[in-house]
């Protein structure tokens, strides 16, 4: 099964296959449409965030403490998180096979973003985890969100953008 049973939420980037790329170029209207053809929903932001951070106890997705240096340079050598030795270009799923959540969900962190539907925001979408050519110690940590409104998703980098869908009874 490819879906972390106690979530919901599928263990890897749309298509939910390992060792395929993910599915990137599609605005978050496409995304939810493709989750819907697969009888699932677009990841909410709650449950995206509870499947990378163990429900809250953990600031990144790698045990840490906030800020860490060590937790940020961990990241780096696990997550597909541009460094210098390393070329930042999009990796097939669960392709870093550390990369994973407590729930064992993969590429949270890194790879492409991740298109979240923000239910309490109409009008917005959400962006989440991080995407290969980030490296700060803020957007890879769990809890980080780049709101777009719809107007804006016109300028958003949609090659670098995916998605990860989760089960109809999360909406």
């Amino acid at each position: 099964v490819a879906v972390s049973p106690d979530l919901g939420v599928d263990r890897y980037e749309h298509p939910n296959q390992p060792g395929a790329l993910p599915t990137t170029g599609l605005t978050p209207e496409e995304a939810s449409a493709r989750c819907e053809a697969d009888g699932k929903v677009l990841c909410d932001s709650v449950h995206w965030y509870r499947a990378c951070s163990n429900h809250g106890e953990r600031f990144y997705v790698v045990p840490s403490y906030p800020y860490q240096a060590s937790a940020l340079s961990r990241l780096r050598r696990e997550c597909n998180l541009q460094t210098t030795d390393r070329a930042s270009a999009l990796s097939p799923a669960g392709a870093m096979a550390r990369c994973r959540s407590a729930h064992g969900v993969s590429d949270m962190v890194g790879n492409a973003y991740e298109w979240v539907r923000m239910a309490e925001l109409d009008g917005f979408w959400g962006l989440a985890g991080s995407y290969y050519r980030y490296s700060d110690a803020q957007t890879p940590s769990c809890g980080f969100r780049v709101l777009v409104h719809d107007a804006q998703v016109g300028v958003i980098d949609l090659d670098a953008t995916g998605f990860r869908c989760c089960q109809s009874i999360h909406r």
